[in-house]
């Protein structure tokens, strides 16, 4: 179609990388929103992360040329989102108060 990069591509990093952002600002100020929104940010990355992996390994499988280094990153995305997720959620005080 002549696109040289996917529209997916584009609109994942103009919505989720300042929704990223913008979050980890929340958090920092204590924003009661930013909790909710980490939490499902954090999911998003580990679902976002895991189909990338998985696409690398069928582009290996199916003999395409891949970058090992990618690999790794996308390997790692999900792993440490997936620990940032379970940290968030088990945490029992989700207060404001200091």
């Amino acid at each position: 179609n002549g696109t040289p990069t996917s529209v997916v591509h584009v609109l994942d990093l103009a919505i989720l990388l300042p929704a990223m952002l913008l979050t980890g600002l929340w958090l920092w100020q204590k924003r009661a929103l930013a909790y909710t929104l980490a939490g499902a940010l954090l999911i998003k990355m580990i679902t976002l992360g895991t189909a990338i992996l998985s696409m690398i390994v069928f582009m290996a499988r199916a003999g395409q040329p891949v970058d090992m280094g990618l690999g790794v990153i996308f390997a790692v995305i999900p792993l440490l989102a997936g620990g940032l997720a379970y940290w968030h959620l088990r945490s029992k005080d989700h207060s404001l108060s200091q």
